[in-house]
């Protein structure tokens, strides 16, 4: 009887702690390929950002916007999982959105959930260009696993 118990023990240990899901930073989540989908910009222009987040903590941003106008911004980022927040040192994504640029970092807060089938992240700016101020700005991105460069 003792045997059983211990063995019921063991194997109820054993079960919960085998099951502890570990906690995702987001340094880890943010790597890999991202897009809005297609999203309308300030003037009516239809847009689709591609975000591409390397494990050397650089980026490369493509913006495809009708009519043909291109672009691609490059940088390095930063992530405090802490505080769940991203700071994009290349602030020319403003210039996208008609805001003149300050050379100064830009910052996001990062809400993301590993639970769906979809990876998903938020990011709300926290420091705006100073014509913007009142403005709240965010931007919903989807992993996307084909990605071409």
């Amino acid at each position: 009887m003792k045997k059983v118990l211990l063995l019921s023990m063991t194997f109820f240990i054993l079960l919960f702690s085998g099951c502890k899901k570990e906690k995702t930073e987001l340094s880890d989540f943010i790597v890999g390929d991202w897009t809005t989908g297609e999203l309308t910009l300030p003037g009516g222009q239809e847009s689709e950002i591609f975000i591409t987040f390397n494990n050397s903590n650089e980026y490369v941003l493509r913006v495809s916007m009708a009519p043909a106008k291109n672009g691609a911004i490059t940088g390095t980022f930063e992530v405090d999982n802490k505080n769940r927040m991203l700071t994009m040192e290349n602030d020319e994504l403003f210039r996208l959105f008609g805001f003149e640029t300050s050379g100064d970092p830009i910052m996001f807060n990062v809400e993301f959930s590993t639970s769906g089938d979809v990876d998903k992240m938020t990011l709300t700016l926290t420091s705006l260009p100073t014509e913007a101020s009142g403005l709240s700005f965010f931007i919903t991105l989807t992993r996307v696993t084909d990605l071409s460069s």
